[in-house]
């Protein structure tokens, strides 16, 4: 009796283990099935040795020979097929990529703002979420502050890896931020890590390129950041927000990332 005791304690258990695992998996085949379907990436510019000044801008161009799918990818100007991306759920606005993480994803803005907490970008019910927009921000993601917020996923699937900027040496492996919209290819310098509260002063909105309150407020972000890098934003190009719950855990507590526009391709100029 004893050992079927045991037995169907292990099994209630395995079963129970397998209940929470599921969500992650299911997200997980998903993505890949989404990235493989839609995204094409070639090699553009993974290595942090790569420079800025005089790069060629065709490292921003997409092809059709990259790491992600496979020959029979329709693509666009940029290495994803926006149509058929924004045909399976037209809140995509955008897909952002960081070399050496687990970020591969679409970028949705809902019509109600926390909608995609707890929805998988091909808009189906999934508690990891997705990469998300606040309400009020530029479809064109085009504003001169834009935030990104992703849950931090114990897995290392959202934004369960930002925390790994904490480390200087890591960010020196990975400075690079790429951001993709229908008519943009945007290369990122990451300037800026740290922890803050969720309503801190990070999350201001509406600044204006240029204007005093913005470069003041990136002075702010950079004081606030654990180390400093080569990157130094002088308030002339947008600034990416990405945004996560802290490592451990405490309710109001964030991780950010900063990134700076470094290099833009717009598809009217590559074509």
């Amino acid at each position: 009796m004893l050992l079927v005791l045991l037995i169907c304690g292990a099994v209630a258990a395995f079963f129970m283990a397998a209940k929470e695992e599921l969500p992650y998996i299911i997200a997980k085949y998903k993505s890949t099935q989404v990235q493989d379907a839609f995204t094409d990436f070639n090699n553009d510019g993974d290595s942090p040795g790569d420079t800025v000044d005089g790069a060629d801008s065709t490292q921003l161009q997409e092809g059709s020979q990259g790491r992600q799918g496979g020959e029979n990818v329709p693509q666009d100007w940029n290495g994803i097929d926006w149509e058929g991306l924004q045909a399976m759920n037209p809140d995509i606005l955008g897909w952002i990529r960081i070399p050496g993480t687990e970020v591969n994803y679409a970028i949705l803005k809902g019509t109600v703002d926390d909608y995609y907490l707890n929805h998988h970008m091909d808009g189906s019910y999934n508690i990891l979420g997705s990469i998300f927009l606040p309400d009020g921000t530029d479809k064109e993601l085009k504003d001169a502050h834009t935030i990104l917020y992703g849950h931090n996923m114990a897995s290392g699937q959202m934004f369960g890896e930002l925390s790994n900027f904490e480390s200087q040496q890591f960010w020196s492996e990975n400075p690079y931020v790429y951001i993709y919209t229908p008519d943009r290819t945007l290369k990122c310098g990451i300037y800026a890590a740290y922890g803050t509260k969720d309503n801190s002063d990070t999350y201001t909105l509406g600044y204006t390129l240029g204007s005093k309150d913005f470069k003041e407020w990136i002075r702010y972000t950079r004081q606030e950041a654990y180390y400093q890098t080569e990157f130094v934003p002088d308030g002339a190009k947008q600034i990416f927000t990405l945004s996560t719950c802290a490592d451990y855990g405490v309710k109001n507590d964030r991780f950010v990332v900063n990134c700076v526009v470094l290099q833009e391709i717009s598809k009217s100029s590559a074509s």
